[in-house]
């Protein structure tokens, strides 16, 4: 039996009992050695600190570890704490990275596999919407105090869509950088809010075709069509609907017409999906809790977090033990 299980099993005046998160779990700790102490007495009650707290990570979130921690130093642990948190971040960006990541298929708005044959946006097919990945992160290219083994995950990240015009073969809009306030800042009442084109439509149906917003009453009951399905489409429903961007004449489609060099270019990638995307399931319309597997935001938070309070606990032993010389990492190894 070790030196510090005889001193438990005898009951030594040198542990004491804290609580662990909400339900206030009791946990046996060796008392920290104070500041006066030899170096090798800190490492030693240190390194059982660290030992119990990290025997805890699958138990209990990052924020009830690091309390514990910092309510039994006698120093301030918040240059450690700074250290794990700029540690974090560096390590969530090995999962954007694309030295670690390596392409699988594209779907489509409705979570189905898509092959694509050429990069000619002629030849794309429609509605390219998701792409799948498979990363490998290694946490000690993020820093060399993360101990934790390689983590492989799957997921896939949403493509920003375009409407590609058939008939002059060129993207004629990006969706995602629309600008509403660019065309209405002149504009005033409703057209303001709903924009000039959309309130000549509103207009010609709530008035019988009169822009001037006089109303004019149907001839018949039948003839208002009330109750009955509009014959005016509406060009974002169409989509949905299917009966205009899907239509075989139709020359304008949704999708993904931007650059394929995403895998192979960082400056590509993160000019694509950001430097910091929404991570999505493999499968990205899975709902949550479908499925055997931890859902892969989760996991990569728990990764990440475990992984934080590694840096946190190695930071804090050099600011309360000090690096110390070999003769007391030896004598604080032997005592442990």
């Amino acid at each position: 039996m070790s030196t510090i299980n005889n001193m438990r099993a005898a009951g030594d005046a040198r542990f004491k009992t804290v609580h662990l998160g909400k339900d206030q779990r009791p946990v046996s700790i060796m008392k920290l050695a104070s500041m006066m102490d030899h170096s090798w007495q800190r490492g030693a009650s240190f390194n059982h600190l660290a030992k119990v707290m990290k025997g805890q990570v699958k138990n209990y979130n990052l924020a009830d570890l690091v309390t514990v921690v910092a309510n039994e130093l006698p120093i301030s642990t918040e240059s450690a704490f700074k250290e794990a948190e700029s540690a974090g971040e560096k390590l969530r960006q090995e999962f954007f990275d694309i030295r670690n990541l390596d392409g699988c298929y594209f779907m489509t708005s409705k979570g189905s596999k898509k092959s694509v044959k050429s990069e000619k946006l002629q030849d794309r097919p429609r509605d390219l919407t998701f792409f799948a990945f498979l990363c490998i992160v290694d946490p000690k290219l993020a820093d060399s105090r993360m101990t934790h083994a390689n983590l492989a995950a799957s997921f896939s990240l949403r493509l920003p869509q375009s409407i590609y015009d058939k008939d002059s073969d060129k993207v004629i809009e990006k969706i995602e950088e629309r600008s509403v306030r660019k065309t209405r800042d002149d504009a005033t009442g409703l057209d303001k809010l709903v924009g000039d084109n959309a309130l000549s439509s509103v207009q010609s149906n709530l008035f019988g075709g009169s822009t001037d917003g006089t109303y004019r009453a149907p001839s018949s009951p039948a003839a208002s069509n009330l109750g009955q399905s509009s014959t005016v489409k509406s060009p974002k429903m169409s989509r949905i609907i299917r009966e205009s961007a899907y239509d075989e004449g139709d020359s304008h489609f949704n999708g993904y017409y931007g650059p394929f060099t995403f895998l192979d270019n960082q400056a590509s990638f993160d000019a694509v999906f950001g430097k910091d995307p929404s991570i999505l399931p493999f499968a990205p319309l899975q709902k949550s809790g479908e499925g055997s597997d931890i859902p892969i935001k989760e996991k990569i938070d728990t990764f990440v977090d475990s992984c934080k309070f590694d840096v946190f606990l190695d930071s804090c032993r050099n600011y309360y033990v000090g690096l110390g010389s070999d003769e007391s990492d030896i004598i604080s190894s032997l005592v442990t």
